[in-house]
């Protein structure tokens, strides 16, 4: 009952005090600073002469505060001492009031003088002195109640975080949790590797140890959260921290860096939680921007799979170069819909127009080219899913190939100045309809060499947290309690995120050479099992959900390993950084017009049902293409070494 009854007075007072201080701010303030003037005169007198009858029967006393405090005010108003915040009071208060301080004594000294008032000294330099002292005490006084207040007021529901570093962002950290009431987190201790940090202490919050005994301080200072707050470091340093802290079974929280800021949005005292990014380790590659702003600004610029993953981020990326106008083009319309309504929200003065279309269709696609100035292409639209095209072939030679060449036949023909295509690496060595598609997509651009236009391919991996990627499939299976499906318990992939592989399909646009087909670097490869069960551990930390993983086998057209670089190909570094151009083999336009040939005849063979001949039939024509000899005496007769063609401009013209 007592224990009720005190906690009652205690919080009815903070609520009447800081009520009536925040209702009446100003009027506080300005009081306080006007009292502790007043108190800092009767101080310095008193201390002076040591007698209290000084205030009633000496002259000067009086004299002294008619002059004085009228001085002291002036500077508190001229300074705007009194507009800061006491509750944040810092260093830079604390110079101000010094700076008021000797202002204020300097001008007294000076108008004593001036008006022959007698005076003491000491009385004078007493009185700055106290002055300063009460200034500040009472901001500390404040900022200590306030931060008192806002520790007593969230203890039931902080985090208990274990922060790891003990840099400049961590002091930051630390102090906005102390002086923020809405920030749920309580500040247990650091850990930094820096041996002369050891046994130190950063704002009364010892430096417990260095970071590889993280999941031992964890326990054993009952920490219910880990927050990394070293914003620079390096990715593969970052991955190995994350992997150490994995351990202690906690949630892991990071402390955003710049690029999270500008490119997701956070907020730089806004802990993020730890991304499956932060375990690949792989470093981003920075491609240049100047070439490309230079070609794209002012120019008439088209995106095909606009409401893709890849698309999107395309059209995103091609806005902020300033286009004179961005034509986004897809047959799916609730992707181009949701794009549309993005990037006119962020640039509303680009000129955007957007277009639902069937690129294999052969007059939606030239009504697009001649009804728009298009100078620059970049041809994201394919069908992509590995299972689904071993199903369906037919669809996948319609869109992939036929799509690209009608789209490639009415670049050149329109005088388009760069068609970029991006390309995979299922098309390296393909074992799949999908990538046996990709592959010839490629060649169909390099069949266009000469023509005007120039036609650029670009490879690279699984793209991160694009549609139906891996890592979204398990984030989805992952929520639903599992489980986390993995195809084979030694399967690897590469990855790189969409801005990464944008960034390189617009430079390769801008500085690639015609013909070619480039590679980004890919870093390591991750495997797949290693991969499901750390995002599994990133949900889940202390396993209280016991999320499984099962193994449901390669599908139809997948492979264990993917490859970057193909039988018969050479890599070879380009004048791009980290960028690299594949050597091999190319056809002609002639040959091109065989080949299509050749794919209507394999079509035909699935009207009557027979699907795996499609997929056997794909295979052949690639393999027979890539080693020069006839693909199938059976299905057709092509030496696709037997011709070649000076002018290709021309075949394509008369073509058309």
């Amino acid at each position: 009952m007592l224990k009720f009854i005190r906690n009652f007075v205690k919080g009815s007072a903070s609520v009447l005090l800081f009520g009536f201080f925040y209702k009446h701010r100003d009027f506080v303030v300005h009081s306080a600073s006007v009292g502790a003037i007043l108190a800092s005169a009767l101080s310095a007198f008193y201390l002076r002469f040591e007698d209290v009858s000084v205030f009633w029967s000496d002259a000067r006393f009086w004299k002294f505060l008619a002059l004085g405090v009228p001085i002291k005010i002036l500077a508190l108003l001229i300074f705007r001492i009194d507009s800061s915040s006491w509750r944040r009071f810092a260093f830079n208060d604390f110079s101000l009031i010094l700076m008021v301080c000797l202002f204020s004594q300097t001008l007294i000294f000076a108008s004593l003088y001036l008006f022959g008032i007698p005076h003491s000294r000491a009385v004078v330099i007493l009185d700055g002195l106290f002055t300063f002292g009460f200034l500040v005490s009472m901001r500390i006084i404040v900022r200590t109640l306030f931060e008192f207040k806002s520790r007593a007021s969230f203890q039931a529901k902080t985090e208990r975080l274990l922060v790891i570093g003990a840099g400049e962002r961590a002091v930051a950290f630390t102090r906005q949790v102390a002086t923020n009431p809405h920030l749920p987190y309580r500040i247990i201790g650091f850990l930094d590797d820096a041996t002369t940090k050891q046994r130190s202490k950063i704002l009364g919050f010892s430096i417990l140890g260095p970071i590889e005994e993280v999941e031992g301080l964890c326990k054993k200072h009952k920490a219910s959260a880990i927050l990394i707050a070293i914003p620079s470091l390096r990715p593969d340093r970052l991955k190995q921290i994350v992997s150490l802290c994995l351990n202690a079974r906690l949630p892991i929280k990071i402390l955003p860096s710049l690029g999270d800021v500008v490119n997701h949005g956070f907020e730089f005292s806004q802990p993020r939680q730890a991304r499956v990014e932060d375990l690949l380790g792989r470093e981003p590659v920075q491609l240049e921007k100047e070439k490309t702003l230079e070609q794209l600004r002012g120019s008439v610029v088209a995106v095909t799979g606009a409401g893709g993953s890849i698309g999107s981020e395309l059209c995103r990326q091609i806005a902020s170069f300033s286009p004179a106008k961005l034509i986004l083009f897809d047959q799916y319309e609730n992707g181009l819909f949701y794009v549309d309504g993005e990037l006119r929200k962020k640039f509303p003065s680009l000129h955007i127009q957007t277009l639902v279309g069937d690129m294999t269709d052969s007059h939606c696609v030239r009504r697009l080219f001649s009804q728009q100035a298009i100078q620059y292409v970049y041809h994201a639209a394919a069908h992509k899913h590995v299972p689904l095209m071993e199903a369906n072939p037919h669809e996948a030679i319609r869109n992939n190939v036929r799509g690209t060449y009608v789209l490639a036949r009415e670049a050149v023909r329109h005088g388009v100045r760069r068609f970029v295509m991006v390309s995979t690496d299922k098309a390296v060595n393909p074992k799949s309809v999908m990538g046996y598609t990709k592959r010839l997509a490629e060649l169909v651009c390099q069949a266009f060499f000469g023509t005007g236009t120039g036609f650029v391919s670009v490879r690279f991996g699984n793209v991160l947290a694009s549609n139906g990627s891996v890592v979204e499939i398990f984030r989805k299976q992952i929520l639903s309690g599992g489980p986390v499906t993995v195809t084979h318990p030694d399967a690897i992939r590469y990855f790189m995120t969409i801005p990464e592989a944008v960034e390189l399909i617009l430079q390769a646009g801008s500085e690639g050479e015609e013909g070619q087909i480039y590679l980004l670097d890919m870093g390591e490869p991750v495997a797949i099992k290693t991969l499901a069960e750390r995002m599994i551990q990133l949900a889940d930390p202390s396993g209280v959900r016991n999320i499984q993983i099962q193994y449901s086998g390669l599908r139809p057209g997948e492979k264990l390993f993917e490859e970057l670089i193909a039988d018969g190909e050479n890599m070879v570094p380009s004048k791009m950084k980290k960028v690299f151009v594949l050597r091999r083999k190319t056809i002609s336009y002639p040959v091109l017009e065989e080949v299509l040939g050749f794919l209507d005849k394999i079509e035909n063979t699935e009207i009557s049902g027979d699907a795996d001949g499609v997929v056997d039939g794909l295979r052949q024509l690639v393999a027979g293409i890539e080693s020069g000899a006839k693909p199938s005496p059976e299905l057709h007769s092509v030496n696709f070494k037997k011709r070649s063609l000076s002018n290709p401009s021309t075949q394509i013209q008369s073509s058309l």
